[in-house]
């Protein structure tokens, strides 16, 4: 039985099947943001005095790591894209294996590392004495969950290579709802507080990863998975990191600006980092929904480029920037308009939410 839902990105209408291929993946990186959202509305309402400011302290740290991944996986999108554009399958074949095993390398080792330096890293940011042990603690599950965020980055990169945004999507919003789940039974039930949040999310990122493998194993589309056929290919894997390296750099740029303006807002108490750390998971969602059409645009460009159809990498660039402006305006206006609102889901001091604002 044939398990694909590849879209042809070369031809028929482009502005609607970006639009189609775009949703998915928006819907996607709001979901990823969900889950450090999440983790502070539920400790902000239901857990100690304490633990929303202690994730929020992670904030940018986290955000940072996780634009690294998802400009690293941007390397596997290009070429697996590009090898579709071709019809290239034997290519396409040796850029899924390279990737997956890059996936799980790159995700051990940055856990390994993370997980080590994590109070040093909190201390170098500043992080107020009263509640560094808990965003050390924070800190350190996450990056036990590491391998599962990279092995999903890069298996769902291959997905939305051939035009598949909707498995991932779906495989997210699972795991979404489990962790919404499993956030509230840790932390009302078993008053785990920051502990059971950070354990919520690894637990979902694994099942995503999970889900995520298990399709790349149905597959037989355009690419297959056979775990006797794993093997990492230089050349391959030089192409992606050709792409791959200089876009997750590019990513974390803004991310490391966020990370200096987090050490200052550290030094000004918990309060303000209560409020900096509602107000920045806001303004995620906005960058998120921007930043998700422009990588479908790379997709979408370099099918076209493979298949040397020039005209539509134009009308793709041209469409791409229409609907970001378009998505900045909705998704900023509506935080913009229900601000205080939205900022109350996940604080309830008064001084905390007029630094959100």
């Amino acid at each position: 039985m044939k398990i694909t839902n590849e879209m042809n990105m070369t031809e028929g209408n482009l502005f609607k099947k970006i639009i189609t291929y775009s949703l998915p993946f928006i819907f996607s990186g709001i979901l990823q943001l969900l889950y450090n959202a999440a983790d502070l509305i539920v400790c902000g309402q239901f857990g100690s005095v304490h633990a929303s400011g202690a994730i929020s302290a992670t904030n940018a740290l986290i955000n940072l790591i996780i634009q690294l991944f998802l400009g690293l996986s941007v390397g596997s999108n290009v070429i697996m894209a590009r090898c579709y554009g071709q019809k290239n399958k034997e290519k396409g074949q040796r850029v899924v294996y390279t990737s997956m095993i890059y996936s799980l390398v790159f995700g051990i080792v940055i856990g390994i590392f993370g997980f080590i330096f994590s109070k040093y890293f909190l201390i170098w940011m500043g992080t107020p004495d009263d509640i560094i042990d808990l965003s050390t603690i924070y800190l350190q599950i996450y990056f036990i969950g590491l391998p599962f965020s990279m092995i999903y980055n890069f298996g769902s990169s291959l997905f939305r290579a051939v035009g598949d945004t909707k498995r991932p999507f779906i495989f997210l919003s699972s795991a979404g709802i489990i962790n919404v789940i499993l956030n509230l039974i840790f932390v009302i039930c078993f008053n785990m507080d920051v502990a059971g949040v950070a354990l919520a999310t690894i637990i979902s990122e694994g099942i995503s990863a999970l889900l995520i493998v298990i399709s790349l194993f149905k597959s037989n589309g355009f690419f297959e998975f056979k775990l006797k056929d794993l093997k990492f290919h230089r050349h391959e894997g030089a192409e992606i990191m050709k792409i791959g390296l200089p876009a997750g750099i590019q990513s974390t740029l803004f991310s490391v600006s966020n990370v200096l303006i987090q050490s200052s807002v550290n030094s000004l108490g918990t309060l303000v980092v209560d409020g900096n750390g509602a107000s920045s998971s806001l303004e995620g969602f906005i960058y998120t929904s921007m930043n998700c059409i422009a990588q479908s645009a790379v997709s979408f460009v370099s099918a076209n480029y493979g298949a040397k159809h020039k005209k539509n990498i134009l009308k793709t660039m041209f469409y791409s920037m229409i609907l970001i402006i378009l998505a900045n305006l909705l998704v900023g206006g509506v935080i913009g308009i229900f601000n205080e609102q939205l900022i109350r889901l996940y604080i309830q001091d008064d001084v905390a939410i007029k630094v959100a604002q």
